[in-house]
């Protein structure tokens, strides 16, 4: 229980000092410390289909279920090990961009 109030604390405390990077980035950023402890600004969470960072964080999934939709988290790991096995730091996402987006 102390556990969970000090990641809670200690996420708070991120965002409030980087508060100003949140809201005026036009970038998308996001914290993650785990699956319920996580946060990030309006334009990550617009580009997941959030509503807003708030709605975005009282997802509790885990992450990878947040950003790939069920159907296409096989084809994500076979990349993955494919990858990992040619010793390949990087794989071509250009075969990801037509992944659907989670359903709320």
């Amino acid at each position: 229980m102390a556990e969970n109030k000090h990641k809670k604390e200690l996420i708070d405390g991120i965002f409030k000092q980087f508060e100003m990077l949140f809201e005026n980035s036009q970038n998308a950023i996001y914290i993650f410390m785990d699956d319920t402890y996580k946060v990030c600004n309006k334009k990550f969470s617009s580009l997941l289909g959030y509503k807003s960072p708030d709605e975005w964080a009282k997802v509790n999934k885990n992450i990878p279920s947040v950003f790939v939709a069920d159907k296409s988290v096989s084809t994500l790991i076979n990349a993955y090990r494919n990858a990992m096995e040619k010793m390949i730091g990087s794989f071509n996402f250009n075969k990801f961009i037509n992944f659907p987006i989670l359903p709320k």
